[in-house]
């Protein structure tokens, strides 16, 4: 089941979702078998639509989802997602201390697709992914994680609140919809602006 799609600077087309079918066709793939409970999946369309140019798993033993995808400047491409496999999940170059539940996890690819930056489990439900002009990347709980995945650069959670997408401008904003009380702040003035609408 597709949930997210990104096309980057010469028009190839990327979907992320999930698939229970451990014959969900890959190519030049990261993970080539199925790890079961569901899998994460990542694919590549030509621009033209006509050919798969990469196809790949991401999961562990249990259920995995991947929500969002984001490509930056360089064409490196981040997805989001929700993870059960705290235990068996992928991880490369993680973040310290992982949660111990089921949570959201970020997975950084070269641009070539041809092997993992970073893949790490974070406190999130890994429903948004964006990424701004210096290669950070934002997750849903307006999390910024820097460029080469070493550390979270600041963590803004917002109580009651549930992040279905997130976005940023060039200026550096950020912007985030999902579900929560009908009123909420509309401004937090450090350590960036964000902006966050009633929805």
């Amino acid at each position: 089941e597709p949930y997210g799609i990104a096309v980057d600077s010469i028009g190839e087309a990327y979907i992320v979702g999930s698939t229970t079918s451990s014959d969900f066709p890959v190519y030049t793939a990261i993970q080539k078998t199925y790890g079961g409970g569901g899998d994460a999946f990542v694919t590549k369309f030509n621009a033209a639509g006509s050919a798969l140019t990469f196809s790949t798993f991401y999961g562990g033993s249990v259920q995995d989802q991947a929500y969002g995808i984001a490509i930056d400047f360089a064409n490196s491409v981040s997805i989001s997602g929700f993870t059960s496999s705290i235990n068996t999940f992928p991880l490369v170059n993680a973040l310290p201390s992982p949660p111990v539940a089921a949570s959201g996890f970020l997975i950084k690819l070269d641009s070539g697709l041809g092997y993992v930056r970073f893949a790490t489990i974070l406190n999130d439900n890994g429903r948004g992914v964006a990424v701004d002009g210096f290669g950070n990347t934002f997750v849903g709980y307006i999390s910024r994680i820097n460029s080469v995945g070493t550390g979270i650069d600041y963590s803004l959670p917002v109580s009651g609140t549930i992040p279905n997408a997130i976005a940023v401008d060039g200026s550096g904003n950020v912007i985030v919809v999902g579900q929560g009380p009908r009123w909420c702040p509309h401004r937090w003035q450090l350590p960036r602006t964000f902006t966050m609408f009633p929805w």
